[in-house]
């Protein structure tokens, strides 16, 4: 009988192998990425490319991609006829007015959860919590009869800022940080 001799394995076992198959990996995952990556990003080029157009450029069969003329017309009518920069500014008034009145009432809300002790704690604790469970669009129109009705601020900010300032999520959240 003769021996035979031991190669030490197959090229598929072997380190050269592995390292092609990384990289035929690693190229075709980033070919797929790019390829979801340009359906993702498409439709927003198609916006800022529409919103450079005529009217009449917008409708063309076959569309086009790149405008042929670039129009800006369409952002200065946004400018004139919307009061956008009064819109932005109220926009950005309203979110840090709720986000500094959440950090507040969600911190207090959390240090009592966590640190204070007074009969009921947890129990109340289970009915905020239990308020998470209620979706929001469940809750729109009772809140809306409540700002405009019963508490008389409809078309104002404060009808905006009031209702979202108490959060069940975020004083869950601190309650578990000062624990």
């Amino acid at each position: 009988m003769s021996k035979t001799q031991d190669t030490g394995g197959s090229y598929f076992d072997s380190h050269e192998f592995r390292e092609l198959r990384n990289r035929i990996n690693k190229i075709l995952g980033f070919t797929l990425l790019t390829v979801i990556a340009f359906f993702m990003i498409m439709p927003y080029i198609w916006v800022v490319s529409t919103s450079l157009r005529t009217p009449a450029e917008s409708f063309t069969v076959p569309p086009k991609w790149i405008p042929v003329d670039f129009d800006v017309s369409n952002y200065e009518m946004v400018f004139e006829e919307i009061p956008f920069w009064q819109q932005l500014g109220n926009s950005f008034f309203i979110t840090f007015t709720v986000v500094i009145g959440q950090v507040i009432t969600a911190s207090l809300a959390g240090y009592a959860f966590a640190r204070l002790t007074f009969p009921g704690r947890n129990i109340i604790f289970w009915i905020v919590l239990a308020t998470l469970m209620i979706p929001g669009q469940a809750t729109l129109i009772p809140v809306f009869i409540l700002v405009t009705r019963v508490l008389g601020m409809g078309d104002t900010l404060a009808a905006l800022i009031i209702p979202s300032l108490a959060t069940a999520f975020g004083t869950f959240l601190l309650r578990q940080y000062f624990m």
